[in-house]
């Protein structure tokens, strides 16, 4: 475990040193396995820790937020500059975040 600012940081394959001693790909690693280890992540149908999303490489993303059951929001999203006509043609995918 490394600590900045009393916060605990796990390091992957690392002894204890401080976070600002880490490279960019040693704190990505370190983050990747905080996340695949988080209790109650849901598991993937291979019993892998899930929830993590893959993107299709080359796809414009259209994320979209918590709706709270408002779909008139989700109508204007979709219908917006060429989101619509993006996801038809898959050069744009759709993300939805939090509840619909």
């Amino acid at each position: 475990m490394a600590r900045k600012n009393n916060a605990e940081v796990a390091v992957v394959n690392s002894p204890k040193i401080k976070v600002s001693e880490l490279s960019v790909l040693d704190r990505v690693r370190s983050a990747t396995k905080i996340i695949q280890t988080y209790p109650g992540r849901p598991l993937s149908r291979k019993k892998l820790p899930g929830g993590l999303v893959k993107l299709d490489v080359g796809m414009r993303p259209v994320i979209i937020g918590d709706l709270h059951a408002n779909l008139s929001h989700l109508q204007q999203i979709i219908e917006h500059e060429s989101n619509k006509q993006d996801l038809i043609e898959r050069k744009a995918q759709l993300i939805l975040l939090g509840d619909i």
